[in-house]
């Protein structure tokens, strides 16, 4: 988190791939799809740190009205991002880095 948010702050159009593993980042594209986006998360095909980290947030419940998002709701959208991962892991799905 803490380094998401720094190069969030310092060179935001950095890609995701350098803050962010490609199996987590393969499950947050996938759930920013349109059928599953309960959160009404908003990522371009060529995603930032500074989108990923908003994604994040808008997961923990961040408002976007509300300024930067904070460290609390920032983790808790890391949080469900990690349990959707592990729940996919215990229903046997592949595992999103898998090809």
């Amino acid at each position: 988190m803490l380094l998401l948010r720094g190069v969030v702050r310092d060179a935001p159009a950095t890609p995701p791939e350098q803050v962010l593993s490609p199996r987590l980042l393969i499950l947050l594209v996938a759930l920013a799809a349109p059928s599953v986006n309960i959160w009404r998360l908003k990522l371009s095909k060529k995603a930032t740190a500074r989108e990923v980290l908003y994604a994040f947030a808008r997961m923990g419940g961040y408002l976007p009205n509300n300024g930067p998002p904070g460290w609390l709701t920032i983790r808790r959208g890391l949080d469900d991002l990690y349990a959707l991962d592990q729940a996919a892991q215990i229903l046997g799905l592949p595992r999103c880095d898998q090809s």
